[in-house]
């Protein structure tokens, strides 16, 4: 849920894996990104960490990213805390 504005917005975002091949290169299409880069996972969990460069919608599909592969380990302060509010959603 974020506040727009005036608006108030309550988004749903569903995650996939995709596995692409050793070399792929992603192309804008729609001209909605600047630009790509290939960042090492634990760079960008310290980004995540430790600024707000990510707009937040992203940086929710990023740490869903690092629980899924095991980077956030449940020894980690806070684990419980921030697993529970990323998945307590009302999807309906």
């Amino acid at each position: 849920m974020d506040i727009d504005g005036y608006r108030y917005k309550r988004d749903v975002l569903f995650c996939y894996d995709l596995r692409l091949p050793e070399g792929f290169v992603p192309v804008n299409q729609d001209g909605e990104v600047d630009s790509f880069k290939l960042i090492p996972v634990a760079q960008v969990a310290s980004i995540i960490r430790r600024t707000e460069f990510f707009k937040p919608n992203c940086a929710l599909v990023i740490i869903d990213f690092l629980f899924c592969h095991g980077c956030i380990s449940s020894d980690s302060h806070g684990y419980l805390e921030l697993l529970q509010s990323l998945r307590s959603g009302d999807c309906s």
